[in-house]
């Protein structure tokens, strides 16, 4: 994708999300095969500075060993630490797998309970 059209998109991504009102939570999704991204760590922060909720979710983590996912993991906390006082909820999941699915529906499940006593 051209520089171009990656700044439409990500305009458009960010007007939505500011914009969104009964927005319960935003899934990160980030392949645990590499190292933090800075695309990833900049939304990050920009949804943490926007306060819209959101959560992690560490991909394909069957396609790589679990030290390394781990290594990856620790590293992306390591710097959302070095700025943020609480780090959001962190899954880590593969598709193949159904690694971390359980999990991953509780948090959604709590989430939607959440809305509905407060809405």
């Amino acid at each position: 994708m051209s520089k171009t059209e990656r700044a439409v998109w990500e305009s458009m991504i960010r007007n939505y999300l500011r914009r969104r009102e009964n927005l319960q939570c935003t899934f990160i999704l980030v392949d645990s095969r590499l190292e933090p991204q800075k695309n990833d760590l900049d939304m990050i922060q920009w949804l943490g500075e926007e306060e819209i909720p959101f959560a992690i979710v560490f991909t394909k983590t069957d396609k790589l060993g679990q030290p390394q996912v781990q290594a990856n993991v620790a590293k992306l906390k390591r710097e959302l630490k070095a700025t943020w006082e609480t780090l959001p909820d962190v899954f880590e999941t593969s598709a193949e797998k159904s690694k971390g699915r359980d999990e991953l529906l509780d948090f959604i499940e709590k989430v939607n309970k959440a809305w509905t006593f407060y809405s």
